[in-house]
């Protein structure tokens, strides 16, 4: 797969082994170039990292690591696993359960055998920093691209959304739209109003109806459960009237003006990043400025054994982490009691690891901050929820 969501992220989250047999696997990935040849090298390496670390794990007596690992091994053999490579590959596997991701985001090289799998590489991706999408508009053409700050795809639309107006004003589609009223309540094909030049009457109702179904697939296929800022490319007029029908919550309120044809996917990714950085930057200070506000009022701790327990019982709100931090030992889900150590042994946690896997789980929010940014210098900080205020989930923690 090629993107992954926040409910897959949950769903890989809330995988609990018993016999310390999940395995994680990060590495990065060549895109292009002679350079993609060292991708099955790199993951093959990994492999017999992975089958040392379960023969070092408890689980193994009687089993097989090296057939264990086999899902991991055919794709390494697996032309169409290299044929689009993107910066990063993350592999998970327990028992029948296996899936693995191409995204958009170069992972260091890593290996972990543990009672769950490791996240920790992926916050990133959720981070405030981490994605966002843009959508290029015009009246012949659209797409739809996921980035980072250091990478950007496009994604296939195929089927999603018309390919143009023309497409989406066939009879059929048309008659669709006019059933759907894709833009919501009151939104059907009321009048927009726009600046500048723009199209006439009859051709302003046919956009609407072109922009409710892009609107329509993107929510029912790729954004319905994301949370990462949307910025529309195309020309002036074309913004109010998309953002009149618009439905995503998260749709950015500056566009990048111009025709997106004449515009490569890195001149698009450039120009949105200009234009988000405010965000970037505004997100991640107020997580900062709430926790030093919080500070004295008892509701906050730098403690990773408090911030583990708290976690797990779904009373973190806000988790703040040092980028390098870092923090091995074990958890008891019955006792609640925090075990650290100083270095990493065999099918230990890592505790930061953890702490914001639980703090998504049970809807907190996780910042991931350069270690200069922390407050007070500390590796990682929690937010505690009252009493009153722990959140109503189906999900549980995990260990």
């Amino acid at each position: 797969m090629d993107s992954i969501s926040l409910d897959e992220l949950k769903t890989i989250i809330e995988v609990k082994s018993s016999k310390c047999d999940a395995v994680s696997i990060f590495m990065p990935t060549y895109k292009t170039g002679a350079e993609t040849k060292q991708n099955p090298t790199v993951m093959e390496k990994l492999l017999v990292q992975a089958e040392s670390k379960l023969l070092a794990s408890a689980f193994t007596r009687g089993v097989d690591a090296h057939k264990y690992l086999s899902p991991v091994k055919e794709l390494l053999n697996s032309k169409a696993a290299w044929q689009h490579p993107q910066a990063g590959l993350a592999i998970f596997l327990y028992q029948d359960f296996f899936r693995y991701y191409s995204l958009p985001l170069s992972f260091k090289e890593s290996v972990s055998v543990n009672f769950r799998f490791s996240i920790r590489p992926l916050l990133p991706i959720f981070n405030n920093e981490g994605r966002f999408y843009i959508l290029a508009l015009s009246q012949n053409s659209i797409k739809l691209m996921q980035c980072t700050r250091d990478s950007c795809r496009q994604i296939n639309l195929a089927g999603v959304v018309p390919g143009s107006m023309a497409e989406a004003l066939t009879p059929q589609k048309s008659e669709r739209s006019l059933q759907f009223h894709g833009g919501g309540p009151g939104k059907g094909k009321e009048s927009v109003v726009y600046q500048g030049q723009g199209p006439d009457k009859l051709e302003e109702n046919n956009i609407v109806l072109y922009f409710q179904q892009i609107n329509q697939g993107l929510m029912q296929k790729v954004l319905r459960d994301e949370a990462s800022p949307l910025v529309i490319a195309g020309v002036k007029y074309l913004y109010p009237i998309y953002k009149k029908v618009n439905t995503y919550k998260y749709l950015y309120q500056e566009e990048i003006a111009g025709n997106p044809e004449k515009l490569s996917n890195e001149v698009l990714q450039e120009r949105a990043l200009a234009l988000l950085q405010p965000y970037f930057d505004r997100n991640e200070a107020n997580a900062i400025r709430e926790y030093r506000e919080l500070q004295a009022t008892g509701h906050t701790t730098t403690d990773i054994a408090d911030i583990a327990t708290n976690s797990h019982s779904g009373q973190v709100e806000k988790l703040l982490i040092a980028s390098d931090a870092h923090s091995w030992g074990s958890f008891d889900a019955n006792t609640s009691i925090v075990t650290r150590h100083n270095k990493p042994e065999p099918c230990d946690l890592d505790l930061v690891d953890f702490a914001a896997a639980n703090t998504i789980l049970h809807r907190g929010t996780v910042n991931v901050v350069k270690p200069d940014d922390m407050p007070g210098g500390s590796a990682v900080g929690a937010v505690l929820r009252h009493e009153n205020h722990l959140p109503k989930v189906g999900h549980q923690g995990v260990v």
